[in-house]
């Protein structure tokens, strides 16, 4: 005899390749609060509950099989809504400031530098590797060597400097702080690919629980009858999601 947690995990796995089997054009894109919508749930089913023996009275076949359901893919629904919130990428909003500072520092020390090689006090040997190379890698090493090539002819440009000691260690700290952020950046890629997953996950798992929800509605519309059921079985019609044309099953 299987035990209760083996049997729940077989009802899950069930469910798993269920949701694994609906087409594009059977799933619903769930764009509402996922809180809200498994309290509402929860508290019609909680209900639902405790009027297991009228619902037995009034049909017969009733088992309360679809109850046990409709609780497991709620909790399955909300632990992929949760798993979206995780996977979802926070703004990194210093990453752009720091490519906007470097690319106005980098234009101010390249006008320096090349000033500099036509005034004959830096030579154009060290300031040719410079200005090889695209992109922001490039642009971010750039940064702090102009910094450094810069103040290293500190004395010899003197007064005629255009780049402040100030905002060559800004170079250099930006410079540096790209060379580390940029790598990191792209290594990050793989999280567009898990956030859509697991988009997809819940939205296949919220399409499975809005029918059963939706079968289960019916139900207690005998018990409470059309004009009252929403008070104690919510719909979710309200909810704004996608409508598929995927047929409804009668319940067991």
């Amino acid at each position: 005899m299987n035990s209760p947690k083996s049997k729940a995990a077989g009802i899950k796995e069930a469910i798993e390749g269920q949701a694994r089997g609906l087409t594009a054009r059977e799933m619903r894109t769930f764009t509402a609060d996922a809180q809200s919508v498994y309290q509402l749930v929860k508290y019609g089913l909680a209900n639902l509950r405790t009027e297991q023996a009228d619902l037995s009275r009034k049909l017969p076949s009733w088992t309360g099989t679809t109850v046990t359901r409709c609780e497991m893919l709620n909790e399955m629904f909300m632990d992929a809504a949760m798993e979206v919130r995780v996977s979802r990428p926070e703004p990194d909003t210093q990453f752009a400031a720091d490519l906007q500072v470097a690319a106005s520092l980098r234009k101010l020390m390249l006008l320096q530098a090349e000033g500099a090689v036509l005034a004959g006090l830096i030579s154009h040997r060290e300031l040719a590797p410079i200005l090889k190379g695209r992109g922001r890698i490039d642009a971010a090493r750039d940064c702090v060597a102009l910094s450094t090539l810069l103040k290293k002819y500190a004395k010899a440009i003197g007064s005629r400097s255009l780049v402040t000691p100030a905002q060559l260690e800004q170079a250099r700290e930006v410079g540096d702080r790209l060379m580390t952020t940029i790598p990191a950046r792209s290594m990050k890629r793989h999280v567009g690919v898990e956030l859509r997953q697991a988009r997809e996950r819940r939205d296949r798992l919220f399409t499975l629980l809005w029918e059963a929800h939706q079968d289960l509605w019916k139900v207690a519309a005998l018990t409470w009858g059309k004009a009252q059921v929403d008070q104690f079985f919510p719909d979710l019609m309200s909810q704004r999601h996608h409508r598929s044309k995927r047929k409804a099953e009668v319940p067991a």
